[in-house]
This record gives structure tokens, sequence and C-alpha cells, in this order.
């Protein structure tokens, strides 16, 4: 095999790369107002909360939209030209939303959030009569982050987070429990429902030798002084279930751990910590300070906190797939902050690290351009002087697949993702989403994420493509989708791509006029299969937080090559001001850089 690549190299890479990738195509986006003025006129900005989630109907082909102001419908009927065909305005925020059957079922925060929050469940809108009720307004937890149906639609697992948060007057620190509400449609006239709440408060008792296991409780009442227990920090988000829905898989993002739901008994059986993810042998970009990308490796440490989680069956064992996004924990009373990290450059000023961490590493952590600006755990492995002895940081910068039964790991993607975003979307390598000013380009937030959490993945999605098992990943700050396949019967997924839509040289604010924002934070992902569309090809819906959009795309393979004559493509048009003109010099070395990164890519050098 070794001769045959260096032949290949000699010939001057003679054989033809046509490997047939995954990709998408865009088909159609729709922008969602989040203010309708006098004369019915919708609103449109960045990051205005329009949109938080989205259910798509099948059969109806109408997506139903929630934010912060409205819950929309969005008619996609003909998938070229969706329009909005009904709105409802919402008294509080709505989080998440989802359908099944004749239910539209939605989840709302309190009066004020830190109040107990809602489910409010309506029919399906009817296309004909421009109808729809609102069915039932159940009391659920505190911030309820998600809900998801079981697949005969009859019980509904609400992950309420819990979040923490000064009151009104900023007098008061307020951290409610997390909780997991079940609630279970009976069918019956006089009783049509029946509610379970799952608070976390038995395991308070063991608290101590949890976190000593590795579930994260960081916040101890350091900013008021008061009592906290374990359950009051934890921090259910996202839900999946297993095959035959008798067991929940809640993550548990601050505390880098996954709460196990017995959905027969209806109780929490368990909290599984997920470990750390050891960047010794991977490379990463820590700074956004060091003048562009920089892969370097360092021995350090991160705890994956997944936000998504999905389960995947495959030879007949189960399998949860996480999107690790990371998340530190910062709270605010009265204008005094607790948080708990710091950067490196500070931790190293207020000498708040061990003596066990080299003198180098430590060197490196007092400059910006290498470790100065990372975000650094101050409240694990720590010593007895509260001296911090590794060097753990938030976010795996990727998805990992894990033993539904062991919770072993069997899959991490290591440096993959931030790698393949810095070959397919250069200029937008861990690129902030959210500009300052309008007057800004995307290129002109790169790297502004590294010191961070790099390109935080936040949603996933599985699919079965023409027989095959198939994987969207959201990447949040990047704006894009990366795209995995499974080998039959494996659970290692292989990558295949990325796609990010939208404009990249125009500043924000001239992207917005035209639509062209992109999937400005994907938060979810919806997958349609072809014999449900109107055209039989197999599309993916993506619902998007911050450019606050509905995009169709259509789901297609590809050759690699293609992909990357396209970003040659965007790097001449940029280099050229988009006339489409280059010298010879130019033309021959970006040919140059696409059949390195082919070689590269192709021989696994």
């Amino acid at each position: 095999m070794t001769f045959l690549r260096l032949c290949v190299l000699l010939c001057g890479f003679a054989i033809p790369f046509t490997t047939a990738t995954l990709s998408l195509r865009p088909v159609s986006t729709i922008y969602i107002p989040y203010h309708y003025q006098g004369g019915g006129d919708g609103v449109i900005e960045i990051a205005s909360g329009a949109v938080k989630q989205s259910a798509f109907d099948i059969e109806e082909r109408m997506v139903y939209v929630v934010g912060n102001t409205y819950l929309h419908v969005v008619d996609f009927a003909d998938v070229i030209r969706p329009k909005i065909i009904n709105y409802i305005p919402l008294n509080t925020p709505g989080n998440n939303i989802a359908l099944c059957g004749d239910y539209v079922a939605m989840v709302q925060n309190g009066a004020r959030p830190s109040q107990n929050g809602s489910l409010v469940i309506y029919n399906r809108y009817r296309r004909v009569s421009r109808r729809w009720n609102k069915e039932y307004d159940i009391p659920v937890g505190s911030t309820p982050s998600m809900l998801k149906f079981t697949s005969d639609c009859r019980t509904i697992v609400v992950t309420n987070e819990g979040k923490a948060l000064e009151n009104g007057d900023r007098t008061h620190f307020i951290n409610p429990e997390g909780s997991i509400t079940i609630v279970r449609m009976t069918g019956s006239i006089y009783s049509p429902y029946t509610v379970n709440h799952l608070d976390f408060s038995s395991f308070n008792a063991r608290g101590d030798a949890y976190e000593r296991a590795g579930v994260r409780w960081p916040y101890k009442g350091q900013l008021d002084g008061s009592t906290e227990t374990m359950s009051r920090n934890l921090e259910p988000e996202h839900v999946t279930f297993n095959d035959d829905n008798t067991r929940a898989f809640v993550t548990l993002q601050e505390n880098n751990a996954v709460a196990i739901v017995d959905l027969v008994q209806e109780g929490i059986l368990e909290i599984v910590p997920l470990g750390q993810k050891s960047w010794k042998t991977l490379m990463l970009d820590v700074s956004d300070e060091d003048l562009g990308t920089k892969f370097r490796n360092f021995d350090l440490y991160s705890f994956y906190q997944p936000k998504a989680i999905e389960y995947l069956n495959m030879r007949g064992e189960g399998f949860l797939i996480t999107a690790n996004q990371g998340a530190p924990i910062r709270h605010c009373l009265n204008g005094e902050c607790w948080k708990d990290y710091e950067r490196g450059e500070e931790s190293v000023e207020n000498r708040m690290i061990s003596d066990v961490i080299p003198a180098d590493i430590q060197r490196m952590m007092g400059t910006e351009e290498h470790l100065g600006r990372l975000r650094i755990s101050m409240v694990d492995n720590v010593d007895r002087r509260g001296k911090v002895e590794q060097l753990n940081i938030f976010g795996g910068r990727g998805i990992s697949v894990w033993d539904s039964q062991t919770f072993q790991q069997v899959y991490d993607s290591g440096d993959e993702i931030e790698r393949n975003v810095h070959v397919f979307y250069p200029e937008v390598f861990n690129a902030n989403s959210i500009p300052a000013t309008a007057g800004q380009t995307p290129g002109q937030l790169a790297d502004m994420r590294s010191d961070d959490m790099g390109p935080e993945c936040t949603s996933l999605e599985l699919a079965d493509l023409n027989g095959r098992k198939v994987l969207f990943v959201g990447i949040q700050r990047v704006s894009a989708i990366a795209m995995y396949s499974f080998e039959r019967n494996s659970p290692i997924p292989k990558f295949e791509s990325i796609f990010r839509g939208g404009g990249l040289r125009e500043t924000f604010g001239e992207l917005l006029l035209a639509e062209q924002l992109g999937d400005l934070d994907p938060e979810e992902l919806k997958f349609i299969p072809g014999y449900m569309t109107p055209n039989g090809s197999p599309m993916l819906v993506v619902t998007s937080k911050t450019s606050g959009t509905i995009a169709m795309y259509e789901v297609i393979d590809v050759p690699y090559e293609q992909l990357l004559k396209e970003k040659e493509k965007r790097q001449m048009e940029a280099a050229t001001g988009g006339d489409g003109k280059s010298d010879a010099a130019t033309n021959l070395i970006s040919s140059l850089l696409t059949t390195l990164t082919l070689l590269l890519t192709f021989f696994n050098l």
C-alpha cells in the first residue's frame, strides 16, 4: 500500500478523485418575524428570539415554529416558496415544540424565569378551516428546555432546566430544582392526562460521592453564602429514548453527566458522569489572539458537556450519540459575579495553578497568543489549597458515541470537526455567529471562539438514507452542518463533509437585507425521507436561532473534489473582490492547494 501511494504521488495524482460524499443543496429559506407592525408587516432581525425550535408536520407539509414572542405555522407545500399562514402571540417565551399524532405540544417559561413553566398542547392546525385550538395547559418545572413524545404519542417527557438567576429587584439569588416531568395522555374526557414530576432530591445524600465520581457540582453558594444542594445544580437539557420507550436518557450539560430515567416505573435510576477528554495527542486552536488559525498540541483535558443526545440502534445494541457543546457556569447577583473558570492568564497572575503543572505550560498560560485566553476550570482537579492540578477546559469540540448500557465510549471525533471546518470554511474557522454590529462580516468574527469552546456542536439528527444510517451535526458558532455516515453494523461514524449556507463576504446587515444569512446557530435538524417530499428527494429542515430562519436542503451525494473546488472558488472571489478574475499564479497556487488537500484526505497522510 505504501508503494502504491508513492507511485500515485510521483505520477502527479493520476487517479481521479471521484468518491461520492454526502452534502446539501439549498432549496429555500424563510425568515420568521419577531414582531408585527400595525399593518401586519413582519419585522426580522438577527438574534431577535423569533426562532427557538420547530416541529415538522410531514403529512401536511407544515412547520410549527416557536420563539420568544410567537408560535408560527409555515406552509411548505411549495418547498421553494414557503409562507407563513398563521401565528399566535405568546405571553411568555416558548422554548421547544414537538408534534405527534393530533397533538402539537410546546413548552413555555413561567411568568418569571424562576417560576414553573407550562406544557401547552394544541390540536393540529387545519389548513382548510384555518383554525386550531388550545387543548391543555399543564404546569411543569422551571425553565422547561425540551419535550419529546414516545412513539405512540401517549407520553410526553419534559426536561426542566431550572436555570439559576437573580430575582427581579436583584436582591436574591434563585436556583430552582432541575426536574423531569412525565405527562401521560389517558384519552379520558374526565381526566385527560396524568402528571408526574421527578426531581433529583433523592441523590443529595450521595452528592459528595457523585461529585468525586465526576458529576460536576461547581456552585455551592459562593455568590451569596447560601446552602446549595446538588439537585439544585443539576440542569436537565435534552432527552432521547431507547427503541421500546422504556428508558429515557437526559443530558445534564453543566454537570457533564447523563441521567437515566425509567419510563415504566417513572423514576430516575442513575446519574452517570461522562469523564474527561484528553487532548494530549490531538490538535486544537486555543486562542483568539494568535493572528489566525494555529493548531497546536497541549496536555489539556476537557469536559464533554453534551447538549443534544440521540439513541442509535446498531445490530440490536443501543448506543448514545452526544453533541459535546460545553457549558461553563457564571452566576451574578447585583453586579457581583461568580464563575467556575478563569482565563489562563488570570489564573497564573492570581497564583491559582499548582506547581505540578510544568513551568513551560505556565509560561504559555501567561501569554494571550498561547494559553492565556483559554477558559480553564478553577473548581475541578484542585489540591487542598485550591490550586489547579490539571488543566480542564469546557466542551468536547465534537461528537461522541457511548454504549447505552455501560456508558463506555466507543467513539469520539477527536479534533476532526475543528480540522475539517478549517479545510472547508477557513474564512469562518471557530467564528462567532452573533455580530456586535451589522457592519461586521462573518469573516471578521473568525477565530473569536477558539479560546472558548471552539466550533460548539449543538444539535443532532439521525436518519436512514437509502438503506444507510447517516448523522447530521449542527455546529453552532460556525453555523454549519457536519455530515457522517455509518458502515453496516458499525456504531463508528465516518466523516463525510461540512456544509455552510449563506454569504461570507458581505456584512451581516447586507446579508439580512438580501436574506442570505445562512443558518446562524442551527438549533434543530429534521430529516424528511424522499418518499415524503414533493420531488422525491430526501430533505433536511434546519431551524436556526440567531438568523431566525427555517431552511430546506436537499440531501445529495457529490464528488469530494467538487466540494474542494467550491471552497477554492469562494477563496478566489474573496481574493479578487468577487469579480472572478485572477492571475495565472493565483490559479496555479489554488489548484495546487486543492490537489494537496485531496492527496492528504485520500491517502490519510
